[in-house]
């Protein structure tokens, strides 16, 4: 497994999108590759739950940066972040049900890897290009994902 990044190749020109994706990427980061060279189980946890949140607020601001600019693919993107959503669910639910999720880890990765970057990539850049111009209503409307504090949760 390598780091995750947002390279130039998933960067959708829009400052606050890609921010969010920047944060995301490096919560899997801090996680799956940790400083004292073991995930745990609690940390896995952690970031499942934080995750369910995160993925609200963002894909919250991304839908509304669709809607208000009149997105001809909304409801497709929709359908791929309600997929994602029950993708972090069941981990997360699975996670809870077995008491160790130290298999989860990889099935993390590939969730972030794979699947939220080919949604940057395959999805998300399409909405960047078709919003480019519109830019400032989506700006003063976008949700902050830092009222979500990763260190509140309980496991």
């Amino acid at each position: 497994m390598k780091r995750l990044e947002l390279t130039e190749d998933l960067m959708t020109g829009i400052k606050e999108i890609d921010n969010q994706h920047r944060e995301l990427l490096a919560l899997g980061n801090e996680v799956l590759f940790p400083d004292s060279g073991e995930t745990t189980d609690r940390d896995i946890l952690k970031v499942l739950n934080f995750l369910i949140k995160y993925v609200k607020i963002h894909f919250d601001a991304e839908e509304l940066l669709m809607e208000c600019n009149g997105f001809d693919r909304l409801e497709g993107h929709r359908k791929q972040h309600r997929r994602l959503r029950r993708e972090v669910e069941g981990l997360a639910d699975r996670a809870k049900q077995q008491g160790t999720v130290k298999g989860l880890a990889n099935e993390l990765y590939y969730l972030l890897h794979d699947w939220y970057i080919y949604h940057i990539r395959e999805w998300d850049k399409a909405m960047a290009v078709y919003t480019s111009k519109t830019f400032q209503t989506f700006k003063k409307t976008v949700p902050e994902p830092e009222d979500i504090e990763f260190n509140d949760f309980e496991i």
